[in-house]
């Protein structure tokens, strides 16, 4: 996914090194790791990736590795990615491996989804949500509320990972909000 299995550095901010789950991406200031590629990520997002059809929106970069999974589902024709740190998308899209099939799915945003404003890429049909550091945190449903404020056109359907967690039925609170 991200080329060989060495530690690299971009710029003063980010690491991304092999662990003993895969990869992990750690913000050098305060050490705390942003993504951690493990069994427990893959699975939580299982049932968000293989939901996802039509324009997506993807919040949230980590290490790519959303944003591949998305665009490799059939059912989806565009994984537009919004990320605030425009050194991650530097790091991460310049050593992230894409396959040549869904390399044309693929669009990199520089914006700050929570404080916007977003760009109209036209209709969404799914709008991932991936920006909650730790898992379940109590914030989520406020946030997905605030980000989606800021779409200019809202989306057909919503999901946001360990959402659920928190709150039983994230999406159907969430869905509700969106007729």
């Amino acid at each position: 996914m991200l080329g060989d299995k060495t530690t690299w550095h971009h710029g003063e901010r980010w690491t991304v090194m092999p662990s003993p789950k895969g990869w992990r991406l750690t913000e050098n200031s305060s050490g705390a790791t942003w993504m951690d590629l493990s069994k427990f990520e893959i699975d939580t997002q299982a049932r968000h990736k293989a939901a996802a059809y039509g324009r997506v929106s993807n919040a949230g970069l980590g290490l790519g590795w959303s944003a591949l999974e998305l665009a490799s589902n059939p059912n989806v024709s565009e994984v537009h990615t919004y990320e605030r740190s425009s050194e991650l998308i530097d790091a991460i899209t310049s050593r992230l491996e894409i396959p040549v099939d869904v390399a044309h799915k693929l669009h990199w945003h520089h914006v700050d989804c929570l404080s916007g404003p977003l760009p109209d890429i036209g209709p969404v049909d799914h709008l991932y949500m991936d920006i909650w550091l730790p898992a379940g945190d109590p914030n989520i449903l406020a946030d997905a509320r605030r980000m989606i404020s800021l779409m200019p056109r809202k989306p057909t359907v919503a999901s946001m990972w360990s959402a659920e967690f928190q709150t039983p039925n994230p999406e159907t609170i969430i869905a509700a909000e969106l007729r």
